[in-house]
Formats: structure tokens, C-alpha cells, sequence
């Protein structure tokens, strides 16, 4: 921030630590999980371009598309210690 004479503060003479491994591990668990829901979401968009396929089967496709998204999306907001979700993330952050 600029003080009122319009210069800046001088830099801080400690250096920033280094952030835990921790945080690495869940980065790491949450974009391997984006990464899943993106392809699903190609794959799906792939399906339903084709316009081949109708019926029963089509729907059962839809529901469990729907699901894994819906899981995908669920595990990003899960506050349990045993999920590497973008949650958990942004309280250990804080």
C-alpha cells in the first residue's frame, strides 16, 4: 500500500515460509477431481452430440452422468478429514 508521501513500504526483511505439504496433497487431490469432472462433462457433451442414442439406456447414462457430477461437486464442499476437498483447503488456509 502507498503511504501519504506516495511511496511504497519497504519490503519485508523475513522471508514468507514456504506453505505446509499439506495444502500440496489437497491442491493435488482437487485437481485430479476437476480434472475428472471435466472429462465426464466432454464425454457427456460427446453422447448427447451424436444423436444416436435414445431410450432406456439413455437415461440410465443421464442419471449416473448427473451422479457423478453431483459426488464430484459434493467432495469439492466436504469439510471430513478424510476428503481433499477445496473446503478443507481454504480452512486450513485460514
Amino acid at each position: 500500500m502507498v503511504d501519504d508521501a506516495g511511496t511504497l513500504p519497504s519490503r519485508p526483511t523475513e522471508p514468507i515460509p514456504a506453505p505446509p505439504d499439506d495444502w500440496f496433497v489437497l491442491l493435488n487431490r482437487i485437481d485430479v477431481e476437476v480434472r475428472q469432472l471435466q472429462s465426464n462433462r466432454a464425454r457427456w457433451e460427446e453422447l448427447t452430440a451424436a444423436d444416436k442414442w435414445a431410450g432406456e439406456s439413455a437415461e440410465w447414462i443421464g442419471e449416473l452422468y448427473c451422479r457423478a457430477q453431483m459426488l464430484g461437486i459434493r467432495r469439492m464442499v466436504d469439510g471430513d478429514r478424510r476428503a481433499g476437498s477445496f473446503k478443507r483447503l481454504l480452512h486450513k488456509m485460514t
